[in-house]
């Protein structure tokens, strides 16, 4: 079976792992594979499903850098930042 190209139609939600953090508690898709070459490492992120908080997995951090760019925010009238589809339009870089 061929592999075939394919873009996301969404965002994902991603934040950096931090060195030494006990992921406890937090159910978080990993190899053994990645657990052997000693991930998660500096750099690396940690992505959740912005549909189910639940559903997390582990980005490596050259991976990322190669096919992820930050996003566009806005800030709703509740104060939260939502993701902008189109920032020719309108929106803002993300506040570190």
């Amino acid at each position: 079976m061929s592999f075939m190209f394919y873009k996301r139609k969404s965002y994902t939600e991603m934040r950096e792992y931090v060195p030494g953090e006990k992921l406890e508690g937090v159910s978080i898709t990993m190899s053994d594979f990645d657990k052997n070459k000693g991930h998660p490492k500096e750099g690396d992120m940690i992505a959740r499903d912005p549909g189910n908080h639940e559903d997390q997995w582990l980005v490596h951090k050259d991976y990322f850098q190669r096919h992820y760019v930050d996003m566009c925010y806005v800030e709703l009238d509740n104060g939260e930042m939502a993701p902008v589809i189109d920032p020719l339009k309108h929106g803002k870089k993300q506040k570190s």
